[in-house]
């Protein structure tokens, strides 16, 4: 509470909102109006998660539902509110977003096309891994979300025939056979091989 009311005064009285429900409502639709990456937004919705630590379960609860339910290009900036509370406040945010952050992100990435997968990848790894921004056991729940959501395979380049629509190669024409001279009938079984018969000349009368 102390080191809340410490960032209350040290950033002026318009950051200062409500506890409980009406608190999270604050935070909701603030974080309802960031599709970019605005920076001024992103802190401002980090101080609000600061001020609002008593509820941390449910701020995250809202941010991982805003996640889940977001537009492909909301999703980088989204994750970047996470980045950033995980980073400048941590504690009770690191146990409830280890908890709810794998269903979101798996979410996130059935939206994103393989670059978007990428980059989620890169910040689970090289930003909150690297850095141990969530309990270690944590990773091996986020690492299994890109493992299972593999891309869809390419088509194959080769064409299956018979398929509709699918270009063919011309068949080659056969070359027709040259029709076989029948072979002459065998001669009856037992008969003497015939001879070739020679032409005799006729005796002339003398």
């Amino acid at each position: 509470e102390n080191m809340a009311a410490a960032k209350r005064k040290r950033d002026g009285p318009g950051l200062d909102v409500p506890d409980g429900a009406a608190g999270i409502q604050v935070f909701r639709a603030a974080i309802k109006d960031l599709d970019t990456k605005s920076q001024s937004k992103i802190k401002n919705l980090t101080d609000l998660a600061l001020q609002l630590y008593g509820d941390a379960s449910q701020i995250v609860q809202t941010v991982a539902d805003e996640i889940t339910g977001a537009s492909p290009e909301r999703i980088q900036p989204l994750l970047f509110v996470v980045d950033s509370i995980l980073k400048k406040v941590g504690k009770d945010y690191k146990v409830h977003f280890a908890d709810r952050l794998p269903n979101a992100l798996r979410a996130a990435c059935h939206k994103s096309d393989m670059e978007g997968r990428n980059w989620l990848k890169r910040m689970v790894q090289e930003s909150w891994q690297k850095h141990e921004l969530l309990p270690l056991s944590a990773f091996d729940n986020l690492n299994a979300v890109f493992k299972t959501d593999q891309a869809p395979l390419a088509p194959l380049a080769m064409p299956m025939m018979g398929m509709p629509g699918m270009p063919q190669a011309p068949m080659t024409p056969m070359t027709p056979m040259t029709p076989m001279t029948p072979a002459p009938p065998p001669p009856p079984a037992g008969a003497p091989p015939q001879a070739p018969q020679i032409p005799v000349a006729n005796e002339s009368d003398e």
